[in-house]
C-alpha cells in the first residue's frame, strides 16, 4: 500500500535538512567570505533560531562583525507552532595555504523527560576549526553543511516521527540513512555530480562502509522513482 506521507517525507524540501542548513549558510556567506580574507585568524559564531540568525566574528582585537538577520525560510524548523531547534556553529579559521578540516564536535542534544507539553525540541551544536585560504573555501563549506545536515535530519526526526503509524517501521539503520542522505547532497555541489557519483566518490574516501553505500543507493533509487512521480 502507498505511504504517501512517508514519500512526502524524503521528498519535501520542508523536511529536509539540507535544504534548511543551506538557507541558513547562504545568508551569512557573503560575510563569512569577506571576514575569512581580511583576517589571519578568527572565531565565527553562528547562532539561528526560527526567527533570526545570528553571526558574530571575533579576533584577537575583538569583535569584528556583529549582524543579525531575521529569517522566513519555509521549513518545518521555522514555521511550525510545536518546534523550535536551535542551531549553535562554531568555526575557528585560520586563513593560510595549508587546508585543513577537524570536527571538535557536531550533535543533536536534546534533555529526555516524561511531560509531552513540557517536551525539549533540542539543539544543534557544530564546532569546527579549520585551516584555509579562500580557494578551499568551497571544500569547508561542504564539510560544515554536510555535518550539519546530518545532525539537523535527526533532529527533525525527533520532533515529527514519534507517534505516527506512517514511520512505526523507521529504526535506528533507516535514521542513520536518512539523515546521511542529507549529509552526503552537500557534496561535490559544484562538480555538478549526480547523488549515486557523489556516494562512490565518499565511499572511495572511507567516508562510509559498504554497507552504507549499498543502503544509501537503495533509499536513492527510492527517493527519485517517488519524484519522477510527482
Amino acid at each position: 500500500m502507498k505511504n504517501e506521507a512517508l514519500d512526502d517525507y524524503y521528498t519535501n524540501d520542508y523536511l529536509r535538512a539540507s535544504s534548511y542548513i543551506k538557507q541558513i549558510w547562504e545568508i551569512v556567506e557573503q560575510d563569512i567570505i569577506y571576514m575569512s580574507g581580511i583576517s589571519e585568524s578568527l572565531i565565527v559564531s553562528i547562532f539561528a533560531d526560527d526567527e533570526i540568525i545570528q553571526l558574530i566574528a571575533t579576533n584577537e582585537a575583538g569583535v569584528v562583525k556583529s549582524k543579525r538577520h531575521f529569517q522566513n525560510i519555509d521549513h518545518v524548523l521555522s514555521k511550525s507552532l510545536f518546534v523550535e531547534v536551535n542551531i549553535h556553529i562554531n568555526i575557528n579559521v585560520s586563513n593560510t595555504d595549508d587546508f585543513k578540516f577537524t570536527v571538535d564536535n557536531c550533535r543533536f542534544y536534546f534533555i529526555e523527560d516524561n511531560f509531552v507539553f513540557n517536551k525539549d525540541n533540542g539543539e544543534v551544536k557544530g564546532n569546527f576549526d579549520t585551516t584555509f585560504n579562500l580557494k578551499d573555501f568551497a571544500a569547508v563549506k561542504e564539510r560544515i553543511l554536510s555535518e550539519l545536515s546530518y545532525e539537523t535530519q535527526y533532529s527533525i526526526q525527533y520532533n515529527m516521527l514519534p507517534g505516527k503509524k506512517e514511520y512505526s517501521d523507521f529504526n535506528v539503520d533507516t535514521l542513520h540513512y536518512d539523515a546521511l542522505y542529507e549529509a552526503i547532497k552537500n557534496f561535490y555541489v559544484k562538480e555538478n555530480y549526480t547523488f549515486s557519483q557523489k556516494a562512490m566518490m565518499l565511499l572511495t574516501q572511507n567516508y562510509m562502509s559498504i554497507k552504507d553505500y549499498k543502503n544509501i543507493l537503495k533509499l536513492n533509487s527510492k527517493v527519485q522513482t517517488v519524484k519522477n512521480k510527482i
